[in-house]
């Protein structure tokens, strides 16, 4: 999910289709747009994921 600094949803992105929910844990770091990095746990395969733009 994208948000302004004033919290209007900018764009959405669906990283699992999957029938049950394998992800838990959501980490972001950067601090523009060209180093933002978003991180998350994929709790089937038990990996540690970083989202590509």
């Amino acid at each position: 999910m994208e948000l302004t600094p004033t919290g209007k949803v900018l764009d959405t992105k669906t990283i699992d289709t999957s029938a049950t929910a394998d992800l838990f844990g959501l980490a972001a770091t950067g601090t523009s747009d060209s180093d933002t990095v978003l991180f998350y746990t994929d709790t089937k395969t038990n990996t540690l994921q970083e989202l590509e733009q």
